[in-house]
């Protein structure tokens, strides 16, 4: 250690052992302000010495975030390299609040021998939010390491970067890796290019042959970016895949109707969901299902409802309970007043049963007139 750093490491454990974290923090940036560009260095080193205790390390991250400078960068990226993931960790958090003036000098790592530094500074061009990283981000796409090519994938997705969709297509169609194609139906999906949709389904004719978790990407990708057709794949998926992918499935189809504004649906679909709340469901998709068909099937909801009233869920009991507001009728008051009976309700629950109760004589008055 340099004359310098072991100065500092005195002066910062003697302000340890005789005063509060704020202090400390407070005479850190006093010796920062002093010296300047000078210190950085000798900080950034305290926090890699061994000498140097987490207190200390982290006082010395958080005045570091606060610092906008050349040298700072200089001295912090390659901590990206070291082993300790806390370390690895502040120099991310520092960088996010950097803008621009980073993303040169990571687009450098981006030629690191080292798969892992490479990693890291995709993670860190995806954090910035700066419009410049999106070039690095592209150029992960031609990363030799696979991981690191899904890491790209995956950021231009959540960046949702029109520019990249052709080459996120030419990925797609040429690799054998299946968590490689799915990251790219995904990006493609939260990119949300409707246009590109045929390039993509033409590989999906036969969904059969698929694997399965590239099946339920593209499941993901129908509700996303599909059009009103592939309403009809979405019922030969749930005769398929129901059982496994069951929250893809109806994510995609309420997606999908929301898309397009759809007024109505195949009687299929209306089936299918309908059978699924007589089974061993999750009850958020009981839910979810009872929603959806009272919009495009309010008699099944109702029916689906009162069945929900005799169950011990409260979920799915107040589920049923927004649908009898909407659509109920003058003979279902007196099944709620029964309901309201039962000693295992909570009062909420019985608040809503009477709320229900003057919304259904609310209608029907209405319906008198």
């Amino acid at each position: 250690m340099t004359e310098l750093e072991i100065n500092l490491l005195e002066e910062i454990e003697k302000l340890q052992r005789t005063a509060e974290e704020a202090k400390v923090y407070e005479s850190i940036k006093k010796i920062l302000i002093a010296y300047e560009n000078e210190v950085i260095k000798p900080l950034v080193n305290l926090v890699i010495s061994q000498q140097s205790s987490i207190f200390i390390k982290e006082n010395i991250f958080n005045l570091l975030k606060e610092i906008s400078s050349g040298v700072l960068m200089k001295h912090i990226l390659p901590l990206i390299k070291n082993n300790n993931s806390f370390i690895r960790n502040k120099v991310i958090e520092i960088v996010e609040f950097m803008e621009k003036e980073p993303v040169e000098k990571l687009m450098r790592l981006l030629d690191d021998p080292d798969k892992n530094v490479r990693k890291h500074a995709l993670d860190i061009l995806y954090s910035t939010l700066s419009a410049e990283a999106i070039s690095g981000l592209r150029k992960g796409l031609r990363d030799e390491n696979i991981n690191n090519v899904i890491t790209a994938v995956e950021y231009i997705g959540l960046r949702k970067d029109k520019g990249s969709v052709k080459d996120i297509i030419n990925i797609f169609e040429e690799t054998t890796n299946v968590m490689l194609k799915c990251a790219c139906l995904e990006a493609l999906g939260n990119i949300g290019d409707t246009a590109i949709f045929n390039f993509i389904s033409r590989h999906f004719e036969d969904l059969k042959s698929q694997n399965k978790f590239v099946v339920f990407s593209y499941i993901k990708l129908l509700g996303k970016i599909g059009e009103k057709s592939n309403l009809n794949d979405l019922i030969f998926l749930f005769e398929h895949y129901g059982e496994i992918a069951l929250k893809e499935l109806l994510t995609a189809t309420i997606t999908l109707c929301q898309r397009h504004n759809l007024i109505e649906v195949p009687e299929q679909i209306i089936i299918i969901l309908e059978k699924l709340t007589d089974k061993n469901i999750n009850q958020m998709y009981k839910y979810e299902i009872i929603n959806f068909l009272s919009k495009y099937s309010p008699v099944k909801a109702k029916e689906i409802a009162l069945k929900y009233l005799m169950t011990n869920d409260e979920m799915l009991i107040m589920s049923a309970l927004e649908i009898l507001s909407v659509n109920g009728e003058m003979n279902d008051i007196k099944l709620l007043e029964e309901l309201k009976m039962r000693n295992n309700l909570s009062e909420n629950i019985k608040e809503e049963i009477d709320f229900t109760i003057e919304e259904i004589k609310k209608i029907n008055e209405k319906f008198r007139w």
